[in-house]
């Protein structure tokens, strides 16, 4: 529930807001409305799991023959994939 003073968000059967002390009486709605998380589709979740799981692997083959062009193409691909995860949630 959202206090109707403060918009601070209170528990559901408290009768008081405690940031503002506002009595809080009648109908029992938030005026704001909540905001949804929307989850990841699926196949999204899929194609980030596999990017990033293949990113690990060539960095830590990286490590292991030396190679730096595999890490840095493993930290690119890292990189892009969180670039479209914080684009897709938008």
């Amino acid at each position: 529930m959202i206090c109707k003073n403060c918009g601070k968000r209170i528990g559901d059967t408290d009768k008081y807001c405690p940031e503002c002390g506002t009595a809080q009486y009648g109908k029992r709605e938030s005026n704001i409305p909540q905001k949804s998380e929307d989850k990841l589709p699926e196949r999204f979740r899929e194609v980030v799991k596999t990017i990033l799981t293949a990113s690990i692997i060539m960095l830590i083959f990286g490590i292991i023959i030396r190679q730096p062009r595999i890490m840095v193409i493993a930290a690119i691909s890292s990189l892009i994939t969180f670039f479209l995860i914080r684009i897709n949630k938008r």
